[in-house]
């Protein structure tokens, strides 16, 4: 009866009988044993995100973001700092698995030529602010192609800018940046 209670069912319990069994919850400080739950319904309501950090403000958003959304849906999220660090970000995906969460996100900061170090942690991962397909995985990324062109072209059309630049690093997003940038040239 208590589990009905605590539950909402599978089966009614009487209103009086709810009462008497929600007043013993309060005198007792009942609270129910979430590894217990997660052991008998394989679902522990709990969501691994692996980002580079707070440093920059953009991910520090991003993760405030994710949080909220999580938290909306029921869902706590246990953060792990990468720091940037390719060897730790493929670290910390094997050890949020083990932690039996749900789905892992990750804010990649990883480039193509690392997939294969990928570890199987087991769990459903989304690989977010990835710019390039992950076989086996859900991949959301920026069209950095796309928003380089655009902004070469707003520079142009809308500033007057006869030449702009193109600085960046060996990074996949760089690398498709300078082809945006190269388009709208």
């Amino acid at each position: 009866m208590v589990s009905y209670v605590i539950n909402g069912g599978p089966r009614q319990v009487s209103p009086a009988k709810t009462a008497l069994v929600r007043r013993a919850i309060e005198a007792l400080g009942y609270r129910p044993n979430g590894s217990a739950r997660a052991l008998r319904t394989g679902i522990t309501r709990m969501l691994g995100l692996v980002f580079p950090g707070t440093s920059n403000p953009f991910f520090g958003e991003y993760a405030d973001v994710l949080y909220e959304e999580a938290s909306l849906a029921g869902f706590a999220l246990l953060t792990a700092c990468s720091a940037g660090n390719v060897e730790a970000e493929l670290k910390l995906l094997d050890e949020l698995a083990l932690r039996d969460v749900d789905a892992i996100l990750d804010a990649t900061t990883l480039s193509a030529d690392h997939v294969t170090q990928l570890p199987r942690p087991g769990v459903p991962t989304v690989f977010i602010n990835c710019p390039f397909a992950i076989p086996g995985h859900h991949t959301i990324g920026p069209d950095a192609a796309g928003g380089a062109r655009a902004m070469v072209e707003h520079l142009i059309l809308e500033h007057g800018h006869r030449s702009v630049d193109h600085i960046g690093g060996g990074h996949d997003n760089t690398t498709a940046r300078h082809h945006g940038w190269a388009d709208a040239h």
